[in-house]
């Protein structure tokens, strides 16, 4: 046995060991494509217009008309 054998490959094709560590790229690259994009979406659109905007817009809204209709 040759305890310091995998070391001594790693260093030798550090190229390619480092690419086959990080599993291709494939999370970094998801994270890019699909995750970040998806994470703007929600927090800008979903989040601070749709729910913010016409959700809680809504329910204020109603509850000013019942308030109104109340001092009628």
């Amino acid at each position: 046995m040759r305890p310091n054998a995998a070391a001594a490959l790693a260093q030798r094709w550090s190229a390619i060991h480092r690419l086959l560590f990080r599993k291709y790229y494939v999370d970094e690259v998801y994270d890019a494509a699909i995750v970040n994009p998806a994470l703007r979406f929600s927090t800008n659109i979903l989040w601070k217009r749709a729910d913010a905007g016409v959700i809680d817009g809504a329910v204020n809204g109603m509850g000013k008309a019942v308030q109104g209709l109340a001092s009628i």
